[in-house]
């Protein structure tokens, strides 16, 4: 069994000692943004842990905070938003009455993408053109902006019933021939982006980047669709129609013809309007 890694004393830690050092009149507000970035990163990756069965092992090496929130994202598109756990309990006169057990408050992504640059900013030499055009640096506006972020984050720890996820969990195998890796997704993240009658999410492959559209119904019913594009082979005589994944198109990657076994360049292209 996997020890549960303790991400959120971590992050208490960090954030006390930037607490601390806030305290000293002449504390570099360098070391301040340090401690706050890594409680921030603790934060993230305490998040990151929490959906760690849905998440292929090279991804947990990730380090950014933003990219790891990203990454969470992905799966659970709710994982950024303050949740709240509620029990509907039967009351006096037959009646229900709705009682809370606990709150789940995050960081949202807005405000750690935010939060996290800022921070990186104040470690940073002044470049020359930054000291060229007269921009001097105003440790007080620094000290109050650590300051507000420590405050959101001891927002974030003070909750007691924290990290908790009720979804529903679903399985499919990658379409992409020598992939067939397996993607889990919450049920949820098939319910964002309203598309005509039905529910549509953009899924990556996160071995391969294959990319689908898969939309859920009001039957609750799980529609696939890989996102291809076709052309014809570029081999003279052959004229073989070519698969495409839209992510081989992104990143312009190389098409093989499996009949003639020819190898086409996907490239950038321009015609008169």
């Amino acid at each position: 069994m996997v020890a549960i890694i303790d991400y959120r004393g971590m992050a208490r830690h960090h954030a006390k000692r930037a607490a601390d050092l806030l305290t000293v009149p002449a504390a570099s507000v360098a070391y301040v943004a340090v401690e706050l970035r890594m409680a921030i990163e603790a934060i993230a990756y305490g998040r990151l842990q929490d959906y760690i069965d849905d998440i292929p092992p090279r991804r947990l090496n990730e380090w950014q905070a933003p990219k790891v929130l990203e990454t969470v994202a992905c799966i659970d598109p709710g994982v950024a938003y303050t949740r709240r756990l509620m029990v509907e309990v039967d009351a006096a006169d037959d009646e229900k009455v709705w009682v809370l057990l606990g709150e789940d408050k995050a960081l949202s992504m807005k405000s750690l993408q935010g939060n996290y640059h800022a921070l990186g900013n104040f470690l940073h030499t002044p470049t020359i053109g930054q000291l060229r055009s007269g921009k001097i640096i105003n440790l007080d506006k620094q000290v109050a902006k650590c300051r507000a972020i420590l405050e959101e984050i001891d927002s974030v720890l003070a909750i007691e019933n924290w990290s908790f996820s009720l979804a529903i969990p679903y399985d499919f195998q990658c379409m992409r021939e020598g992939c067939s890796s397996n993607i889990r997704r919450r049920m949820n993240a098939f319910s964002m982006q309203p598309v005509a009658s039905a529910y549509s999410n953009v899924v990556e492959c996160f071995e391969c980047a294959a990319t689908y559209d898969v939309m859920k119904d009001g039957k609750n019913a799980v529609l696939i669709n890989p996102q291809l594009t076709y052309a014809k082979c570029q081999n003279d005589g052959c004229g073989n129609r070519l698969q495409i994944w839209h992510s081989d198109v992104r990143r312009r990657d190389d098409v093989t013809c499996h009949q003639c076994g020819a190898t086409s360049k996907i490239v950038l292209g321009m015609s008169p309007a």
